[in-house]
């Protein structure tokens, strides 16, 4: 994808900053359990499918039950 030092650099100093001015600590309060439901479970999807088409055909068992305790 192209993902250089920046592709992970850019996000950490935000959580750095974040927890430097506590503002962190706020932050579940500040969204609802519903969106972060959500955002959970389309991220968890996009993972899976991509683990499904990354790995050989024999290995796909092996991901089914690694990610059932999950």
């Amino acid at each position: 994808m192209g993902g250089r030092i920046g592709y992970s650099a850019l996000p950490a100093s935000l959580v750095i900053l974040l927890c430097w001015f506590g503002t962190i600590s706020r932050a579940p309060r500040a969204g609802s359990d519903v969106a972060i439901l959500t955002d959970s479970v389309i991220y968890a999807h996009a993972h899976g499918s991509q683990a499904f088409q990354e790995t050989p055909k024999a290995s796909r068992t092996a991901i089914i039950l690694s990610r059932s305790h999950i």
